[in-house]
């Protein structure tokens, strides 16, 4: 089941920017989609905790119709170990926050539920909690943090024969093995498949020659 218990701000949420005219083709989520339901109003550096968790913002990595993502350091109180780590939280609008409106959750938290026995090319949720904002209640997942995907010209370019081949593999079994639960991938497509970074980053950006694609 999904975690009931909601974080807890440790900076003050933003409020709803204004809504704009006109603002021509850009890179974002329509800002139209900052009202009551809608994305949350993350601001950079801002903080929250979960537990013994705490969530700092760093970066901005991507947008949908659903959600938001962005980059997090992850610092844990009671881990001597791994004190500190990066993540994606990919934080969904408060109107497709419940598994009534967005079947996708449900989804996740059964592939969470089966994640000892999993492929492993597939990502899991690490952690779920409930954020709010002045526009809802917004479900927040903590992912592992990815590299480019295959819609990078760089990366296409990099990638042998024998690399690509693999990618292939990696993508059909793991299709293979989403249909033995019933479950179906219905945006299977370069953008999101994207190259694993190495297990143990300690900065997001490093990059491996060894690095595998999921």
């Amino acid at each position: 089941m999904v975690d009931s218990k909601t974080a807890t701000l440790k900076a003050d949420s933003g409020q709803p920017g204004p809504i704009y005219e006109d603002l021509g083709p850009i890179d974002a989520e329509s800002p139209e989609g900052y009202v009551p339901g809608g994305y949350f109003p993350m601001i950079i550096n801002q903080q929250f905790d979960h537990g013994s968790n705490l969530y700092t913002i760093i970066h901005k990595l991507g947008f949908g119709p659903s959600s938001t993502v962005w980059l997090a350091k992850r610092e844990n109180e009671n881990d001597e170990t791994s004190k500190v780590s990066f993540h994606a939280l990919k934080i969904l609008r408060a109107d497709l926050s419940t598994p009534e409106t967005y079947p996708e959750v449900e989804t996740l938290m059964k592939l969470q539920q089966l994640r000892e026995e999993s492929h492993p090319g597939l990502i899991h949720i690490q952690e779920s909690f409930y954020l709010s904002s002045p526009n809802g209640t917004h479900m927040c997942f903590v992912l592992p943090l990815l590299g480019p995907s295959l819609c990078d010209r760089r990366v296409l370019e990099a990638m042998s024969c024998e690399t690509r081949q693999g990618v292939c593999e990696q993508l059909a079994h793991a299709v293979n093995y989403l249909h033995e639960f019933d479950i179906c991938h219905t945006n299977l497509n370069p953008l999101n498949e994207n190259r694993a970074l190495p297990g143990r980053v300690k900065n997001p950006y490093q990059q491996s020659r060894n690095d595998a694609f999921w």
